[in-house]
């Protein structure tokens, strides 16, 4: 018995490749919807790990406690960053409120540095309190002896800063 095939068997090879193709096309641009929705979302993430951070930062007493001692009490400074022994009860809180002002530059650098989750640019906001600690020569100093735990902190504050120029 005869058959015949209305379709030649050579357009049913095409028919085949091409639904391949197309079906091939669609999980593609699928796949990139996603991907580019994604990206979206870990870029909204960053911001709002930054803003915490910010937030978290500001509202720190002891940092912003730090941070008025370093900009209007130079001539203590010099104190509260020397021998521990020399100090008063008062001092040694300033001088801890120091520290953890610092202390949260050290935990911005681990983040860039160690952990990779975020860039340079990314902290670009924090670039005035890190040149303010920069240009005070008594703090840059203390962070510049290794043994105070925060040399870090200039590194972080070089990377932002050529990050930032870069723009």
């Amino acid at each position: 018995m005869c058959t015949f095939s209305p379709i030649p068997d050579w357009v049913s090879g095409y028919v085949v490749v091409l639904s391949a193709v197309g079906g091939l096309v669609a999980y593609l641009i699928d796949k990139y919807r996603d991907r580019e929705a994604r990206r979206v979302e870990l870029t909204w993430n960053k911001t709002q790990v930054i803003l915490k951070l910010a937030e978290n930062f500001s509202n720190d007493k002891q940092c912003q406690n730090a941070l008025r001692i370093i900009q209007f009490k130079e001539e203590s400074l010099k104190k509260l960053l020397g021998d521990k022994k020399s100090l008063t009860p008062l001092e040694i809180q300033d001088r801890l409120a120091v520290d953890r002002f610092l202390d949260f530059f050290d935990y911005l650098y681990h983040i860039v540095f160690k952990t990779k989750a975020l860039e340079p640019i990314d902290f670009q906001c924090f670039l005035w309190y890190l040149r303010i600690i920069k240009d005070t020569p008594e703090l840059k100093k203390y962070v510049d002896v290794e043994e105070n735990g925060f040399k870090d902190v200039l590194i972080l504050y070089n990377a932002i800063q050529e990050a930032t120029d870069k723009e």
